[in-house]
């Protein structure tokens, strides 16, 4: 069945069908590979209150698991989404694959996400990428849109990035982060933050890679975003 998309973005996900992958899926409730709503594993369901863990995650549910390289946008009049499509794989296809480094649960404001314990150039070097390079598909934000970002108090900075690139927290404002709540207050991150830190170490103890880029689409029903395409990396060095 075709579906209709829109808002399109670009997004570093786990590697497909790996254990992050799946937590995340069933830690949100949202497979973003088939657009499912996924129920969560007996270790997560033993591990926290469903009520609990449903309003945690109900802000980044409709997102998926993932990082955000470019925002969701709307296209641009003038292009297509094929034409897109064609943009991202020629683009990535050369990059190579890398591995990030190692990851840890941690309080962003009032969110928790899975962050690196230290910088990663590639990543930032890709993101930037994705950003100037496919702005041409991107359509102009509306008013609306502008001053629902603006409610976070941006900087002059972010704020002349919303502006020109349609999303505050990009090229040297970009942080990557894999969210897994939404916003909490200190009971609910005390409930939270140790039952995330418990279920995912044993997902941590490997390095994750970064082998393609997603192409993600959001319904025009309003469902929750899906991945359309995943664009491979080249191969890592032997």
């Amino acid at each position: 069945m075709t579906v209709d998309y829109r808002r399109y973005a670009l997004y570093m996900l786990p590697p497909s069908g790996s254990a992050l992958a799946r937590f995340g899926a069933e830690w949100l409730g949202h497979d973003p590979e088939t657009g499912d709503a996924v129920e969560p594993s007996q270790a997560i369901a033993a591990a926290i209150d469903g009520d609990v863990r449903c309003e945690a995650t109900a802000a980044p549910a409709r997102y998926g698991f993932h990082a955000t390289l470019k925002a969701p946008f709307r296209l641009h009049a003038a292009a297509d989404a094929a034409e897109l499509f064609a943009e991202v794989e020629r683009m990535v296809a050369g990059w190579r694959a890398f591995a990030l480094p190692p990851l840890a649960a941690r309080r962003i404001g009032r969110f928790r996400a899975l962050v690196p314990e230290s910088d990663c150039q590639p990543l930032a070097s890709l993101a930037n990428a994705c950003v100037i390079g496919l702005d041409r598909f991107r359509a102009p934000l509306d008013d609306a849109e502008i001053a629902r970002r603006r409610e976070a108090s941006l900087t002059s900075r972010q704020d002349a990035y919303l502006l020109s690139l349609g999303y505050p927290y990009v090229l040297d404002e970009f942080r990557l982060h894999m969210t897994l709540t939404g916003p909490l207050d200190d009971v609910s991150d005390a409930a939270v933050s140790p039952v995330l830190d418990r279920l995912l170490a044993p997902l941590l103890a490997e390095p994750v890679e970064v082998r393609d880029v997603a192409i993600m689409g959001e319904p025009a029903d309003g469902g929750p975003f899906r991945i359309v395409r995943r664009c491979p990396l080249l191969p890592t060095s032997a």
